[in-house]
């Protein structure tokens, strides 16, 4: 009679392995080969107990015999794969996914898998061909659906994304990866809040997933609803309490809401868990948004030098800054009214040191150019709609194609109108990853003359990339108003109106004085119609003071300009736009109120106003207020197009000066105060004096003429760039401008 023990043992080891029993699996596999060490059927299964154990290496061992011994079984081929997945080798992976589909074809599970390697084998265009392979085979299959959303929205097509995942969904609606999928992909459209409604009905579907709530809480910020933001992740750290993700994204929410110390609980549970040297420059570079007082402010700033200082002591590596402490919580320094000039030293210096790799030089820079043309880079991730887009974007248009050669460089798509028309005034758009070492090497191949930052500060991405040394010229020009202690960039494009004498000493980059307004502005055409204070919920009576700048340019030194106006014109109104967040409008109310308790009934915060809505609340004003310490740019350029009279008083850094430049360079300089007792005139003058105010919009109307549309400014940036790259080919910087 034949013996039937071996197969009713390998029948417990299935059901062993079924039961979640993988380890007595395993024991009565390796009884088995005791006996027959070339059965094939112990060593696979042996193979799949060990991979349940989490033990790679020997399940790999297992199943790599087991398929010398049976090449033709398509599921020895697939488990193999999934081993190797597991042990990070995808191109192996890949290949014994591959190898088990030609044995089987129809083999869903091969193939999911196989999309999954391809996936992470960064091989973005094969997963997509095999997803929608496996979509024309399965069609009714919610997991092919699923992964074709995936593939869908990695390569940016979020509409197709967004269709996948409603398929998804419609096959298997209690199915939360496909709510998540299909949140994402209605977040990448601007649909936040149906993406958020639908990614909070995939935390119903699994409460216990704090990967859905990070996601979640990321949209409602979007939506600038941080209170739920925050609520989100702490419900996610609930879940899992070391998920240092949610719990770094809960600091900045928790800063966004200028709750310092709830932040700074954040981070030091974040470095309880794991020692993280960039967790501890975010720590230290922390700022709050809208300071309580200038006290509080100066504090601050002292702890903020003092601890980077300290970091730099520690000589802390970073293997790249981005990832490791990529929020710019530096970017609130340039609103405190102060020389940044040694503390953007300090940091940049603390950086280059941590991770000398961000210092990377292109072989081309010590090569003679052989372009034709000037090869001019622009890098920036605001080139669209946003304040920088709007400054370059007829620069880019108007400059000489014969002379130079423009090529742009977008961490970001190009997902408007705006960037697009931007686009097409460029030579050439390259889309470069948010991966510094990847992106450095694309600009380089790119063999620049002049690299140009229009702005640096706001994103930073583009401040790591500035370190670098990726053409002979780097420049970066006033779209963030401040210096940025980068070695790298060898000049700073200013406006002489826009300086005051000396400035020099307040930048680590070599400052350039152009004689115009550097920016080709187109002249603003939109119509602005006619609105009454009731169109925007504004009282029907008294003198309205708009001052329509984001909040964290309301300098604490601002206060007593607004205390004044409420107290000598008692019937007035303060007019702001609303914040990030309606815990700035109540913080910077209360900080006014500690001064006239008539702020919390007299200042009004609007939600945002739409183009050209904008133009017709400014017309409505009594008189308009351009901040001190750091005023407007693009706004005052616009309003004055319709005649909107701007007080302004000028500070002692570039951030402050840009509206008295523009009166400057206007020829009119009625509007500008000497000092904060002259404001406060110039504005109760103008809401007081109707006809005064009418006769001064006409003339501001009639004086912005120049500032539109100037090709003398950009004649002078070409001759400018063209003299840097002769300059730099002879091995020399320009001592100034004119040189």
């Amino acid at each position: 009679m034949p013996d039937d023990r071996p197969q009713i043992q390998l029948q417990r080891a299935i059901a062993a392995l079924n039961g979640g029993r993988a380890r007595e699996a395993a024991a009565l596999c390796r009884e088995l080969l005791a006996d027959a060490p070339d059965s094939v059927e112990p060593l696979h299964l042996l193979g799949i107990a060990q991979q349940a154990l989490g033990e790679f290496e020997p399940a790999l061992a297992s199943l790599r015999r087991a398929r010398e011994l049976k090449p033709s079984d398509p599921q020895i081929q697939a488990n193999l794969g999934v081993t190797l997945a597991r042990l990070g080798r995808l191109e192996e992976a890949i290949a014994a996914f591959e190898a088990s589909l030609m044995l089987a074809p129809d083999a869903q599970g091969a193939r999911g898998n196989l999309c999954m390697a391809l996936k992470q084998a960064g091989r973005t265009a094969e997963w997509m061909r095999q997803a929608r392979d496996w979509n024309a085979l399965a069609p009714d299959d919610p997991n092919a659906a699923l992964q074709l959303a995936q593939a869908l929205a990695a390569t940016g097509d979020a509409a197709g994304a967004l269709a996948a995942a409603e398929r998804a969904l419609a096959l298997r609606p209690k199915d939360a990866d496909a709510r998540i999928e299909r949140g994402q992909a209605l977040a990448k459209l601007g649909r936040n809040r149906e993406a958020a409604a639908a990614l909070r009905g995939a935390v119903e579907l699994a409460p216990k997933r704090s990967d859905i709530r990070l996601r979640l809480a990321m949209v409602e910020a979007d939506l600038h609803e941080f209170e739920k933001a925050v609520g989100t992740l702490e419900a996610a750290l609930v879940a899992d309490p070391t998920n240092t993700e949610a719990l770094t994204r809960l600091a900045a929410y928790q800063t966004t809401l200028c709750r310092m110390a709830d932040a700074d609980r954040s981070f030091a549970r974040i470095l309880a868990i794991r020692a993280s040297p960039g967790t501890e420059l975010m720590r230290a570079t922390t700022l709050c948004p809208i300071e309580t007082s200038e006290a509080d402010m100066l504090e601050r700033r002292r702890r903020y030098r003092e601890q980077v200082a300290a970091l730099r002591d520690r000589k802390l590596r970073l293997e790249d800054p981005y990832r490791e402490a990529g929020y710019p919580h530096w970017f609130y320094l340039a609103y405190h009214g102060l020389d940044d000039r040694p503390l953007q030293e300090e940091l940049a210096s603390f950086f280059l040191e941590a991770c000398p790799a961000l210092g990377e030089r292109a072989a081309h820079v010590d090569r003679p150019a052989g372009n034709k043309r000037a090869r001019i880079g622009v890098v920036s991730s605001f080139l669209g709609s946003h304040t920088i887009g709007t400054l370059l974007r007829g620069l880019l248009a108007e400059m000489d194609k014969t002379r130079f050669e423009i090529l742009l460089f977008r961490p970001n798509e190009a997902t408007d109108e705006a960037a697009r028309r931007i686009d097409r005034s460029a030579s050439r758009t390259v889309r470069i990853p948010r991966d510094l070492a990847k992106a450095r090497r694309a600009i380089a191949e790119c063999e620049l003359d002049l690299l140009y930052f229009p702005d640096i500060g706001m994103d930073s991405f583009t401040y790591f990339l500035a370190f670098a040394r990726l053409a002979p010229v780097q420049i970066v020009s006033w779209g963030h108003p401040d210096t940025t202690g980068i070695a790298n960039l060898d000049y700073f494009l200013s406006v002489a109106s826009f300086e005051p004498e000396s400035a020099e000493v307040f930048y680590s980059e070599r400052l350039i004085k152009l004689s115009r307004i550097s920016s080709y502005f187109y002249r603003p055409d939109a119509v602005a119609p006619a609105k009454t204070r009731a169109d925007f919920g504004l009282p029907e009576k008294g003198s309205l003071y708009l001052c329509l700048a984001s909040l964290f340019k309301f300098h604490p030194r601002f206060d007593a300009i607004l205390d004044a106006l409420l107290a000598r014109d008692p019937s007035s109104h303060i007019v702001m736009n609303t914040g990030h967040c309606t815990a700035w409008d109540q913080r910077l109310t209360e900080r006014v109120a500690r001064r006239n308790p008539a702020a919390r009934e007299r200042m009004h915060f609007l939600k945002w106003i739409p183009h050209p809505d904008f133009f017709s609340l400014a017309r409505l004003a009594d008189a308009f207020l351009d901040p001190i310490i750091f005023g407007g740019g693009r706004t005052c350029l616009e309003l004055w197009a319709y005649g909107v009279p701007i007080v302004t008083w000028p500070g002692p850094y570039l951030r402050g000066r840009i509206a008295y430049g523009g009166y400057r360079q206007m020829g009119y300089t009625d509007l500008v105060a000497r000092d904060s007792e002259h404001y406060v005139e110039l504005c109760l003058e103008l809401a007081n004096d109707k006809a005064k105010r009418a006769r001064v919009g006409r003339e501001v109307a009639d004086a912005a003429g120049t500032l539109y549309e100037d090709k003398a400014a950009v004649r002078e940036i070409e001759d400018f760039f063209l003299a840097a790259i002769d300059a730099a080919r002879r091995g020399e910087k320009l001592a100034g401008w004119p040189k």
